[in-house]
């Protein structure tokens, strides 16, 4: 196997992993490593249905002939709105009623793993063809988009999950037409220069990057702040009791069933159990939810405090190693070859050179950031 092969293939994979480890990583309460990897290779086999859809839609409908209403079939209809759909179904089926999906950030890493899932193998699919060119741009774009439009998709399955009545239904709508906007939009771009090679339309489709990104992450970092207060306000319990009775840190998938008995027991709506709802004879013991929601949520089960660096911890140490290490020979290589005088050294050159150079400069920072995130994880009290 050469070492352009070696580069393409990571190329290939290097992208999504990345992008799921930065969305992984930044939820505290982890889910099931078996569940992640199920609802990745769900996400990954809705290019099946996708793919029967729109060779449906292409017997049925005809394209268009002009030029940039040719591209906006192609984006939105044969493209995102499938693409998206079958996504959150697959969310839909595997995980929505799992009990690990206990908390509104959850939404958040099982549509963006989702995401990912589909973004590699489409990724695998365009790069077996198109070679380490395609790789790299593909790196750079479309799989970002992809995680991202999850991200945005799953910010709202998350709050949807623990909402109910009108909000839950502008939720679920807002689920589909947000991720569909942002996809259509961006491949919109993307066929229109295909078409009429106006450059106008590249940067449009940077525009549309950089803006579902941004978007991406402020409703990460939203959701990251509404988590326990959503939470808190799904099972009835307060705010501040809530937060005293979760371990400080981050804590791994142990300790989850501890935090969902102590759910049950002292959330006085959902979990109407002593000694919160419980008969009596007595008049004033019999006020209702509203004297319970008045009492302190108190439990017997005991949650620990975690200060161990757990699984992720570990995973993130590592990670940040394999990624400091590779993107380091990387720019060694393409340095020695740069200065190589066996290689023409053409505008395309130095402009692939550059952009390569960018991609695993990138990648060093963040496997620095990755490293140092794991060395602290848990370490504060």
């Amino acid at each position: 196997m050469s070492y352009l092969t070696i580069i393409t293939i990571t190329l290939t994979v290097l992208p999504s992993l990345l992008l799921f480890l930065y969305i992984y990583t930044h939820d505290e309460h982890p889910e099931p490593k078996g569940l992640v990897l199920k609802v990745a290779f769900f996400g990954a086999l809705t290019a099946i249905p996708v793919r029967i859809v729109v060779l449906g839609i292409n017997m049925i409908v005809s394209q268009p002939s002009d030029p940039l209403l040719n591209a906006a079939f192609s984006a939105f209809v044969e493209a995102a709105i499938p693409e998206e759909f079958f996504k959150l179904l697959a969310v839909l089926l595997i995980v929505y009623r799992h009990p690990a999906f206990d908390e509104p950030f959850d939404g958040i890493v099982y549509c963006a793993i989702a995401s990912l899932g589909f973004a590699t193998l489409e990724n695998v699919l365009y790069v077996s063809s198109g070679g380490l060119t395609v790789a790299i741009a593909r790196a750079l774009t479309a799989v970002p988009l992809h995680a991202f439009c999850g991200v945005i998709m799953g910010y709202y399955v998350g709050r949807a999950r623990f909402s109910s009545g009108l909000k839950n239904s502008g939720l679920w709508f807002a689920a589909l037409f947000w991720p569909i906007l942002f996809h259509g939009v961006y491949d919109w771009m993307v066929f229109s220069f295909n078409n009429t090679q106006n450059g106008l339309f590249l940067i449009g489709t940077l525009a549309t990057l950089v803006w579902t990104i941004v978007a991406g992450v402020l409703k990460m970092r939203r959701l990251e702040r509404e988590n326990v207060p959503l939470l808190a306000a799904y099972h009835g319990i307060s705010l501040s009791d809530l937060q005293a009775a979760l371990p400080h840190g981050v804590f791994t998938e142990a300790i989850l069933p501890q935090i969902r008995e102590f759910l049950n027991q002292a959330s006085p709506i959902r979990y109407p159990a002593a000694p919160y709802a419980s008969p009596s004879t007595d008049d004033n013991a019999n006020q209702g939810l509203g004297d319970a929601l008045a009492r302190r949520a108190t439990s017997s089960v005991a949650i620990p405090v975690r200060r161990s660096r757990g699984f992720l911890g570990v995973l993130m140490v590592f990670s940040g190693i394999l990624f400091v290490s590779f993107s380091t020979l990387v720019l060694l290589s393409l340095g020695i070859n740069l200065s190589d005088p066996k290689y023409v050294k053409t505008d395309e050159f130095y402009m692939r050179s550059a952009v390569f150079g960018l991609g695993m400069l990138l990648v060093l920072v963040w496997g620095f950031r990755l490293f140092w995130r794991g060395l602290r994880r848990n370490r504060t009290a």
